[in-house]
Parts: structure tokens; C-alpha cells; sequence
């Protein structure tokens, strides 16, 4: 993907008629309690949001797919707090996880059934995650890529993660060998249409 910024997270979202025919023009990111926050929405639309009290929302003016950026320092990322909505619909996939200093990504993306991929952490953004629980459950992930917990030193929690991601099939191999402080993992693969574990 050219012209990735390596320190912001970046995201696809789509604004598309959904199964009932209607369109929500409005996305939401769930960042609150961020501070320093910057958006690039994607439509030409940049703004410098300081501390977020609340989550931002933006209104499109158009269906289209849009690379969404953000900069600052985030501790949480919870599509999870939309479970149901349609802004859970709207992800498509993600680019960059970004520099932004994440401790928690439970339900991060959970029940974002037009998520299909997902890169591996190649910022550090995941060195002080403590806890993915439900971070993708019952997304549309199709795969969990090599390495992807490579710098996940401090993770202690992966319960559920991809629970009911029925179109993973396969497990690379030593998926956790850099996570020595794990402790709960509970379900993370349950409910997948996995088929084989590298060895």
C-alpha cells in the first residue's frame, strides 16, 4: 500500500446500502479517551481533535470506500462498544496498526463482518497490549498472518479473539512464542473453520 505513514493506524471504510437498502452516511471511530488525536477521514476532510471526550464522528457525502488515518496517542480502539450497529459494518480492512501506543484492544474490531484482512504488527503497536479479548469475534478475518503477535511481549489475555471467524482455517505455527506472559486463551480459536496448526 503506498503512501503508508508508518505511524498512524490506517483503515479502510465503506459506505454502501446495506441489506436493507438504506445508507448510513456516518462513521464513528470508538477512540474515546484519546488525546493528541489527529484524523484524516479520507475525503479530503483532516482534523486536528486534541483530547477526545467522545467518540468523533464524520458524515460522508458520497458511497465510496475511504482510507481513514489517525495519529495520537490512543490506549483503546472498541468497535465492541458498536456490537450491532451499523457502524461495525462499515470496516473493510486495515492497513497500519500505527504508533499509538495501544494497552488495550479488547472487542476492537468485533463483529465487523466486512473485515477480511488484517496486517501483521510491523510498528511495535502492540508492545503494551495487555489484552485482545473478542478483538475479532465474529469478523470476517480470513486469516491470521505470520508474526502477528511477534511484538506482544506484555499480552496477558487473547480469550475469544477470534471466536466464530469461521473463514480462518489455519494456525501458523509458535503463534504465541513471544508472548510469555500469556494467561488466558480461552476460546481464541473456537467457533473457526480451522482445518490445520503449522507445526
Amino acid at each position: 500500500q503506498a503512501g503508508i505513514d508508518i505511524k498512524a493506524f490506517m483503515m479502510a471504510i465503506v459506505i454502501k446500502t446495506n441489506a436493507y437498502g438504506n445508507v448510513n452516511y456516518e462513521a464513528v471511530l470508538p477512540i474515546k479517551g484519546a488525546t493528541d488525536v489527529k484524523v484524516d477521514w479520507g475525503d479530503g476532510t483532516v482534523e486536528e481533535l486534541g483530547d477526545v471526550a467522545q467518540d468523533p464522528k464524520h458524515t460522508y457525502t458520497d458511497q465510496n470506500r475511504y482510507v481513514v488515518s489517525i495519529w495520537g496517542n490512543v490506549p483503546r480502539l472498541s468497535y465492541g462498544d458498536y456490537d450491532g450497529t451499523n457502524y461495525t459494518d462499515m470496516v473493510e480492512k486495515i492497513y497500519n496498526w500505527g504508533e499509538l501506543g495501544f494497552t488495550k484492544l479488547d472487542g476492537a474490531f468485533k463483529n465487523c463482518k466486512g473485515l477480511t484482512a488484517v496486517p501483521t504488527d510491523d510498528c511495535g503497536a502492540f508492545t503494551e497490549v495487555t489484552d485482545m479479548y473478542e478483538m475479532f469475534s465474529q469478523s470476517g478475518v480470513q486469516e491470521i498472518p505470520e508474526g502477528f503477535f511477534r511484538n506482544a511481549g506484555k499480552l496477558v489475555r487473547v480469550e475469544c479473539m477470534f471466536y466464530s471467524c469461521g473463514n480462518i482455517t489455519e494456525i501458523p505455527a509458535d503463534i504465541f512464542y513471544n508472548c510469555p506472559m500469556l494467561k488466558n486463551v480461552k476460546n481464541a480459536f473456537a467457533a473457526t473453520g480451522i482445518t490445520h496448526v503449522d507445526k
